[in-house]
């Protein structure tokens, strides 16, 4: 649904398919368009949608389990969903130069890699040339941005709980928390680096990191820590 920043008249509405990712903004000669998480492509201006939906869903009864919001590199879209125990996916598509060649032809997919069979809540980041996801059971996993090989993957077992915050670069550290409120600052890079451990209270909310504050929604409160 799109709706008038002013007013709040609705604008225009296009089916879609239940999904939990917030859809990604991107241009192609200052043409506005989404990316769902669900490998749609939607035009910005008036809801319509061009070609099919590139993720493809192995569970059938399963196909609305895509929970984190797909990722816009350059002229790169990453978008990534899993099932615990049935099905782990994530996608590199490349975004035409022209509105011709995407309108007519969508979007290109680059690579379609299997990896982890689990729940993605987080929604991912990238940092330099590595992709960084973590599982809803707490596993930090790295890829290469280019190539989709996985560079390593590692339990962080000293957290408990589902891993519900989406990943953050926190300053040069990437932010990783579980609802249990553990939360682990990880160093970017190809080996698994962990500086520091923290733990406050029950949380599922992604922080925000402002300067040298984060702001992070608990069960309970509203909380801001320098």
């Amino acid at each position: 649904v799109a709706l008038d920043p002013k007013s709040g008249a609705e604008l225009w509405r296009t089916p879609s398919k239940t999904i939990f990712g917030t859809p990604i903004a991107f241009e192609v000669e200052e043409q506005g368009y989404l990316f769902t998480a669900r490998g749609e492509v939607i035009r910005a201006k008036d809801g319509k949608k061009f070609g099919e939906e590139l993720v493809k869903f192995r569970s059938k009864d399963r196909d609305w389990a895509t929970f984190n919001s797909p990722i816009l590199d350059g002229d790169r879209l990453y978008t990534f969903r899993g099932q615990n125990g049935t099905e782990g996916d994530v996608y590199q598509f490349r975004i035409p130069e022209t509105v011709s060649e995407l309108e007519q032809e969508g979007l290109k997919q680059v690579w379609h890699k299997e990896i982890r069979k689990s729940r993605y809540y987080a929604s991912p980041i990238i940092v330099n040339d590595l992709l960084y996801l973590f599982t809803d059971t707490r596993w930090f996993m790295v890829l290469d941005k280019t190539s989709g090989e996985l560079i390593y993957e590692k339990r962080l077992e000293h957290m408990k709980g589902v891993a519900y915050p989406s990943l953050v670069l926190a300053g040069k550290q990437i932010f990783a928390g579980s609802e249990n409120g553990q939360v682990t600052f990880i160093q970017p890079g190809r080996e698994y680096v962990e500086v520091a451990r923290s733990e406050v209270a029950e949380f599922r909310i992604t922080p925000l990191f402002s300067g040298n504050t984060v702001y992070l929604r608990t069960k309970e409160d509203i909380r801001a820590i320098r």
